[in-house]
């Protein structure tokens, strides 16, 4: 029971604070399907009405009640404007981390990835690196 039970789950769900973040990871995780030995995901996307402090405050309230169907999640969201600038980006996951665990995300099975800069300076940047 429990073997067809986690076959049903889906891989990833990513909950993110705006649509630019959410565009950009659509835009790049079907590419990581190409990479030699990587096994291929299924994801989803859901964007917090709350934007960055939303996902910060509520990220464990709203991913709750996915914890039976999909195997991992992410939480992605900027330092700037979540209402934490005052701490440092590694405090800020650790505590958003902490509350998924608490709530049905056990056995690092959810990270927390606090972007800074914004993920907008990230996108415009003019840099060999990102290109292509």
């Amino acid at each position: 029971m429990l073997a067809v039970y986690l076959v049903n789950m889906k891989d990833l769900i990513i909950l993110v604070a705006d649509y630019n973040t959410k565009f950009l990871l659509e835009g790049l995780l079907p590419r990581v399907h190409s990479i030699e030995n990587t096994k291929k995901f299924i994801f989803e996307i859901f964007v917090h009405p709350y934007r960055d402090p939303g996902v910060f405050n509520g990220a464990h309230e709203f991913l709750r009640a996915y914890t039976s169907k999909y195997q991992y999640a992410i939480t992605i969201f900027d330092h700037e404007g979540s209402g934490q600038e005052h701490l440092s980006r590694e405090i800020i996951e650790e505590k958003v981390e902490e509350k998924l665990k608490n709530n049905g995300w056990s056995n690092d099975r959810a990270i927390a990835v606090v972007v800074k800069p914004e993920i907008e300076n990230w996108i415009w940047v003019k840099s060999l690196h990102l290109k292509n």
